[in-house]
């Protein structure tokens, strides 16, 4: 389950067009398939203006609802064109991206993965958040919510969705061999640095300050076990070889 596939709008097949009534109608529509206490979270949070902007980043804003219908069903069938896809409003590609990165198994080949978190971690360093409000209000005013009046509340949902995404890359980096890990994490760093000679993305300096926080714990603990070893070591050396 992707997280496209735990949001709000997706739960209840709803989309932001959608007025306060027809989410409500939906919702107990979905009581036939659907677990109550998801379907009454669900219709909550969409009915609540402040609650629903969580799901309006995290789902596709600034596309029509059939558009977005077509690409999530595509995720599952072909993610390579849902990547490939252009003309998508930034936010809403990142978000696909990000579904797709979520499906990646270990095997996937690593300089092709490489390229595609070079290209995500791209694609999130240019969100526009007065952009981004443009979209989300444009469905609200077809939807009848209050739009959101500041761009301070656009801001932090999308750190928060920023922090989605950093587990994403992080699970995928993890579900791979310490050697793979290592080559693929490199190998994005050259991509968006061109080897050294620019700043990295916003994105890839966290993932890259997440594992060095990581490999130091992990040298330190490391460290006071040989510290440990050495003084076993001249302890007993004065016993001969065998001891």
């Amino acid at each position: 389950m992707t997280a496209l596939r735990q949001n709000s709008f997706y739960i209840l097949g709803a989309s932001p067009r959608d007025d306060r009534r027809r989410i409500v109608s939906l919702a107990e529509e979905k009581l036939l398939h659907v677990d109550e206490t998801l379907c009454s979270k669900a219709r909550d949070q969409l009915t609540n203006p402040r609650g629903r902007l969580e799901a309006e980043v995290s789902w596709l804003p600034g596309l029509s609802p059939r558009r977005a219908e077509e690409l999530v069903k595509q995720l599952d069938t072909d993610s390579a064109s849902v990547l490939a896809a252009t003309g998508l409003p930034v936010l809403s590609k990142a978000n696909l991206v990000s579904a797709s990165l979520e499906k990646i198994g270990d095997a996937a080949d690593g300089r092709e993965l490489a390229t595609v978190i070079a290209e995500f971690a791209r694609l999130v360093n240019s969100f526009d958040a007065d952009a981004i409000m443009r979209d989300i209000n444009e469905d609200r005013l077809i939807s009848g919510f209050a739009p959101v009046q500041r761009v301070e509340l656009i801001t932090n949902a999308l750190a928060t969705q920023k922090q989605h995404y950093l587990s994403v890359l992080r699970r995928l980096l993890d579900s791979r061999s310490t050697t793979s890990l290592v080559a693929l994490l490199t190998a994005a760093v050259d991509e968006t640095t061109n080897h050294g000679m620019a700043h990295a993305p916003e994105l890839i300096d966290e993932l890259v300050d997440l594992y060095e926080v990581q490999a130091t714990e992990f040298f330190d603990r490391e460290a006071l076990n040989v510290t440990t070893l050495i003084a076993e070591i001249r302890s007993k050396a004065s016993n001969g070889e065998d001891t």
